[in-house]
């Protein structure tokens, strides 16, 4: 059982940090943050329906919201598991994102691009990142079998690997930093 209640606000024009390449435009939140394949709203979904199966109608509704442009007003209990996820300082965020599909954007690119993967990485999936390949065949895929989705070194099991997000003293992944330096060193750009 879970305590939440919500209620749709006004639409409000909502901007987002948003970096700019010569032939495109989309929101980051990081700036090695991995780009899903599917629509962020289905890998959102998807990501939530295995942590919280038993919530997801009510979340779905909160997503819903999200991706018609509704800020939400929520009544979300401090400490609940997805509290910070739908907080008010990350909503406007979560509708700009929602307008983008990654497997499209990436086709517009015009300058050389390194796709890195994480083979434990629990967020996006190794189908995710082939879409993004098909969709741009010049792209360099790398995957890096014991990478996660924050750039470490992590076990498959899903328990051991989220520990992993609060070691601040663990390193990124040694291979991940070989693999953007020579990306870097052996490609020129046009």
């Amino acid at each position: 059982m879970f305590d939440l209640s919500f209620k749709v606000g006004n639409y409000m024009k909502c901007y987002t940090h948003v970096v700019h390449f010569p032939n495109i435009s989309m929101p980051v939140n990081h700036p090695l943050s991995p780009a899903p394949c599917r629509g962020v709203f289905d890998l959102l979904k998807r990501q939530l329906s295995i942590s919280f199966p038993d919530a997801i109608d009510t979340l779905s509704v909160l997503l819903d919201s999200l991706a018609a442009g509704y800020r939400l007003k929520s009544q979300i209990k401090q400490g609940s598991p997805w509290s910070t996820f739908f907080s008010p300082s990350i909503q406007a965020y979560l509708i700009s994102w929602f307008q983008y599909d990654p497997s499209l954007e990436i086709k517009r690119m015009k300058i050389p691009v390194l796709l890195i993967q994480g083979g434990t990485d629990l967020q996006v999936s190794l189908q995710d990142v082939r879409k993004l390949k098909a969709a741009l065949p010049p792209a360099l895929l790398v995957i890096l079998p014991e990478m996660n989705h924050i750039l470490k070194d992590a076990p498959a099991d899903r328990q051991a690997n989220l520990a992993t997000y609060l070691d601040k003293d663990r390193p990124l992944d040694p291979q991940l930093v070989k693999a953007v330096a020579g990306f870097i060193m052996n490609t020129a750009l046009p």
